[in-house]
């Protein structure tokens, strides 16, 4: 039978380095991340000085990068995860020995990306217009996969294009990424709603460590009011959204002005979903697997009462001697 086996492959500017990269290669580091770009870190040997020498990278030097495994499961199980699209943003050089670190992001090095701060204000626009305008700063092509809304108006205010987005998409129940020279927008509810990948089982499903923890900080909100200005009857009303599923729990008050019944509900559901999203979180550490990926959902069992379904909020994953991935997930909500 077929040995397990775990590859990096790289390609930089333009060019397969796997090869040439192999004899060096001390580990990979691919974060697959929600809200914020994702990365990579390249660790390699470097005793002939070629990394900090001649083949030194560049800043903004052009990194495409995949993990491949060979007869992983069982013989014939031969998968790729690919990791996108990554620009090189720092090298660190350190010893004995000596080491060489790149640390690489998949936010290109332009106007509107990783570090460009600046002042902007949108009129009547969309959230889907205000993200494409954003994705357009930083060289990005959008792909907007949540519900649109329209602002009176939106003050960017010397922030980063892809924090504010980021910022502001939460606030509607939506997440941003930014993946394979993509910036994504999409539904937290939708995604976290979709059927799961897998059982995770305790004792059976190669878990090398895991933990779980609910939050004892606040309990979960049962409730969320907002008030809003009826037209219709000239007097100010309150809305009240009661979360599904949670019968006991402290009341959640907005004091945010809207001026509708619908933005009024919007706001109450999307609101109360933020505070209670982290209420029961957790960490799998895992034999490493392609299928592992930020925005997928799963299933855990054997843990007892911390049995539930989960939504992965971010992953990472490790080829060095071996190949691992790490969960960070939450659990998923149904509103």
């Amino acid at each position: 039978m077929k040995a397990r086996r775990a590859k990096v492959i790289i390609e930089y500017q333009g060019v397969d380095i796997t090869t040439d990269l192999a004899p060096y290669l001390l580990s990979f580091v691919y974060s697959d991340n929600e809200g914020r770009a994702d990365d990579i870190q390249i660790t390699l040997q470097d005793r002939e000085a070629k990394w900090h020498g001649p083949w030194l990278p560049g800043k903004g030097d052009i990194i495409k990068a995949s993990i491949e495994v060979e007869a992983w499961d069982k013989e014939n199980d031969n998968r790729k995860l690919n990791c996108g699209v990554f620009y090189v943003d720092a090298v660190d050089f350190s010893g004995p020995p000596d080491t060489v670190k790149i640390k690489a992001l998949s936010v290109p090095i332009a106007p509107g990306g990783k570090n460009s701060k600046r002042s902007r204000t949108w009129e009547g626009a969309t959230l889907s217009k205000i993200a494409s305008d954003i994705a357009d700063q930083a060289e990005l092509t959008l792909l907007f996969d949540a519900k649109d809304v329209t602002y009176d108006r939106v003050d960017q205010v010397e922030r980063t294009g892809l924090s504010f987005l980021s910022n502001l998409a939460r606030k509607e129940g939506a997440a941003t990424k930014v993946n394979s020279e993509q910036l994504i927008v999409y539904d937290e509810q939708k995604y976290e709603s979709k059927a799961p990948i897998r059982e995770i089982v305790k004792g059976e499903s190669k878990v090398l460590g895991y933990s779980f923890s609910i939050s004892t900080a606040e309990n979960e909100y049962k409730e969320c009011t907002v008030s809003y200005f009826d037209e219709d009857q000239k007097k100010t009303l309150i809305y009240t959204y009661v979360v599904p599923g949670v019968d006991e729990g402290p009341t959640l008050t907005v004091n945010q002005r809207v001026k509708s019944l619908a933005e009024a509900k919007r706001l109450a559901r999307k609101s109360v979903r933020n505070k209670n999203k982290y209420e029961r979180t957790g960490k799998l550490k895992m034999m490493g697997s392609p299928e592992f990926v930020q925005g997928l959902t799963i299933i855990t069992n054997g843990w007892g009462k911390y049995d539930d379904k989960y939504f992965i909020e971010s992953s990472v994953h490790r080829v060095n001697n071996g190949y691992t991935t790490d969960l960070n997930i939450r659990k998923a909500l149904n509103y």
